[in-house]
């Protein structure tokens, strides 16, 4: 049960609605029941997509503004961010807003500068951006440039000095997190799409210097970074929630295609360190500025509910991050927002005043979806039927009962660990539900799938792992 602020609200729902039928959140009643957490919170994050877009998009040139007063400035790995929050947005939705709003963002960043920077981690977060939106809507173009950013990004990896590591700049000799760890999870990203060892040998390599250089074995605190004169480094003990955010991502990604369960303990225990570091006494975590630093918060909460979700997770740690994620975002809804309004502020403890900056924004926008992402129906639960023996082939089976109304259970057969996903999609092509992510052992698994909100019609569902793929067909009969 989580132990988040949460559960006063949702209770306190419960009994109004029960006794007085008000309406909440726009709409506090579907089909005659109480509103779901979920469904509350993925309003939530609707209502903050809708501002975003309404407040930030700059239609003519196609990227967002630097700030709500719409001032035009590009600011790359903004608009790189910008694409993850469409991406978030499309798949708890399957809503084709958000896929050609992605589109046209992809047109703007090109037509306003290009897709490579001088900056070795803006460009690692424009392919992660891509990568991630090529995962939703299998246009090629996405895994394309991501490819040829990853080619960019390689040149910036030296042996010397300090034994390894990428440079954060094309122009400065500083070897930091921000330039290696989201690199981490760009290669892991990249293995699992296209199944080359050589990106899980860059992924391994890159996390083995960041481990070695960066992180304190024996505190878990982790630098910013080595600034590097010839052969000579000096350390800068800068410490910021972004950097715990990629670290614990990568370790996760890791973890997520090998299945080697220390990758995980790292990624737990730097969870562990940062919500001691970065979060003030009531557990909020603190502004890190308007600037670059309004993303940092945004970016450490997308991967601490990744790992929330990660089935792995020790249930008494997944319960801590569960109670801290909800914690903040339920501070960041009641006090961080502009009153009667969906702009957020980097204090999430205070409502903004004046203009608010699109880093600062998106972190909001990022907190609510990670908290739908995790509450969502997306997080089915698997039954794992141990088999006695490795299954022979990857496969998957026919849904059954088929048709169905409105649960039906899917059977898949892994022969050999791996992340794999299973996803639904609905007869445009469009992703309408993610019924499984991340890695699993070899073995056979059974998803129970409920489809009590959607339409009438046929659907696909759609197993991948790797560079396999495998797709059936189901009907949904109400």
């Amino acid at each position: 049960m989580r132990t988040s602020k949460l559960h006063g609200v949702v209770i306190l729902l419960i009994i109004v609605l029960a006794t007085s039928c008000v309406a909440v959140a726009g709409s506090a009643m579907a089909s005659g029941f109480p509103i779901s957490a979920g469904e509350l919170w993925s309003e939530r994050a609707d209502s903050a997509q809708a501002t975003l877009d309404s407040d930030f998009w700059f239609p003519l040139q196609q990227i967002y503004f630097s700030t709500s007063a719409r001032n035009q400035t590009r600011n790359y790995w903004w608009q790189a961010h910008a694409m993850d929050a469409l991406v978030m947005g499309y798949r708890r939705t399957g809503n084709s807003f958000y896929s050609s709003r992605m589109s046209s963002l992809y047109q703007g960043i090109y037509s306003s500068g290009g897709f490579t920077d001088s900056y070795y981690d803006d460009m690692e977060w424009m392919a992660l951006a891509f990568l991630r939106a090529y995962e939703v809507t299998h246009k090629t173009y996405y895994r394309y440039e991501a490819n040829s950013l990853w080619q960019t990004i390689q040149g910036g990896w030296s042996d010397f000095p300090g034994g390894g590591g990428f440079q954060w700049s094309t122009k400065v000799m500083y070897k930091n997190v921000p330039a290696n760890a989201p690199a981490c999870i760009l290669a892991c990203k990249l293995y699992e799409d296209l199944g080359d060892t050589t990106d899980l040998s860059w992924a391994e390599k890159i996390h083995a210097w960041v481990a070695k250089n960066l992180v304190n074995p024996q505190t878990g605190i982790i630098l910013d970074g080595i600034s590097y004169q010839d052969s000579v480094g000096t350390p800068n003990y800068g410490s910021y929630s972004y950097n715990y955010g990629t670290y614990l991502g990568a370790s996760l990604s890791l973890f997520q295609i090998t299945g080697d369960s220390t990758y995980l303990r790292e990624a737990e225990e730097e969870a562990n360190v940062a919500d001691t570091l970065f979060a003030t006494s009531d557990g909020v975590l603190k502004s890190e500025g308007t600037g670059d630093g309004g993303l940092f918060n945004g970016i450490y909460v997308y991967y601490l509910a990744k790992l929330i979700r990660q089935l792995s997770v020790k249930d008494t740690l997944g319960a801590r991050y569960d109670s801290f994620l909800f914690d903040n975002a339920d501070t960041l809804w009641e006090h961080g927002r502009q009153p009667g309004a969906y702009l957020f502020n980097d204090d999430w403890e205070q409502p903004p005043s004046g203009s608010v900056s699109l880093s600062v924004d998106l972190s909001g926008v990022t907190l609510l979806e990670s908290v739908a992402y995790v509450l969502g129906d997306t997080a089915v639960t698997a039954v794992l039927q141990a088999p006695t023996s490795v299954p022979q082939k990857f496969s998957l089976s026919q849904n059954y009962p088929n048709p169905f109304n409105p649960s039906t259970e899917i059977k898949v057969a892994l022969d050999r660990p791996g992340s794999m996903s299973l996803d639904i999609y609905n007869v445009l092509g469009q992703l309408v539900k993610v019924v499984a992510e991340g890695y699993r052992p070899a073995g056979e698994y059974t998803f129970d799938v409920s489809m009590n909100s959607f339409a009438s019609g046929a659907y696909f569902y759609t197993l991948r792992e790797g560079t396999e793929e495998i797709t059936r067909k189901m009907l949904l009969l109400k």
